[in-house]
C-alpha cells in the first residue's frame, strides 16, 4: 500500500496498491523533481495494547485485491463485527485505520490533506520481502481510528452510547 508522506501537504487522498512489476510506456517521462511522490505506507501501531498482536510497528502495509467467486457486491461496514444478515459472506473483520489528524501531535505539520479510511484485517500482516522495514522514516502512516463523542466545547458529536469514546472502531468487509 502506498500514499503521500505523512508530513506532506496535498498529494493523493486515496491509497494505492502498487504492483510488484511496474511497466512504463515508451515515453516514460523522467521528472527533474518529485512534485507528488508516493511512498510505502507503514503501520504506526504498537505502543500500548495492539489490536493486531505484535510486531507491526513501522512495518510496511501490504495490499491485497480480493476476488470472490459468484459474489459481485462487496461492502465495508465501519462499527460492525458481523455482516448485516445471513445472505452476506464475511470476507474479514478488522479495524478502521487512517492517517493521523493534523495537530493531534505536535510533530505533525499543519495543513495536511485528508487520507482515506481503510478496514485492515484483524489478522494484519506486514509486506513480504523485498519490502523490508527500515524503521520510522516518515512515509505514509496508518493509525487506529476511534470515535470522538464530544466536541471541544463539550457538545455531543456522535451518540455515546452506543458508540464508545476513544475506542478503536471495528469494521467488516462483506460480500454477496
Amino acid at each position: 500500500m502506498a500514499g503521500s508522506a505523512f508530513f506532506a501537504e496535498g498529494g493523493g487522498a486515496n491509497y494505492q496498491c502498487l504492483t510488484t512489476d511496474p511497466e512504463y510506456d515508451s515515453k516514460s517521462y523522467t521528472l527533474h523533481y518529485a512534485p507528488a511522490p508516493i511512498r510505502p505506507m507503514q503501520y504506526e501501531i504498537g505502543a500500548g495494547p495492539n489490536m493486531f498482536g505484535s510486531g507491526l510497528l513501522y512495518e510496511y502495509v501490504p495490499c491485497v485485491a480480493c476476488e470472490t467467486e459468484q459474489r459481485i457486491t462487496q461492502v465495508t461496514i465501519p462499527g460492525k463485527t458481523r455482516c448485516p444478515s445471513s445472505d452476506w459472506t464475511l470476507d474479514y473483520q478488522g479495524y478502521i485505520l487512517s492517517e493521523i489528524v493534523t495537530g493531534y501531535e505536535s510533530h505533525h505539520v499543519s495543513g495536511r490533506g485528508r487520507g482515506s479510511f481503510v478496514c485492515i484485517d484483524s489478522k494484519a500482516e506486514k509486506s513480504p520481502p523485498p519490502m523490508k522495514s527500515v524503521g520510522q522514516w516518515n512515509g505514509g502512516v496508518l493509525y487506529p481510528v476511534s470515535v470522538d463523542c464530544w466536541s471541544d466545547i463539550g457538545s455531543p458529536l456522535l451518540p455515546c452510547p452506543p458508540y464508545r469514546n476513544n475506542t478503536a472502531l471495528s469494521c467488516v468487509v462483506c460480500s454477496k
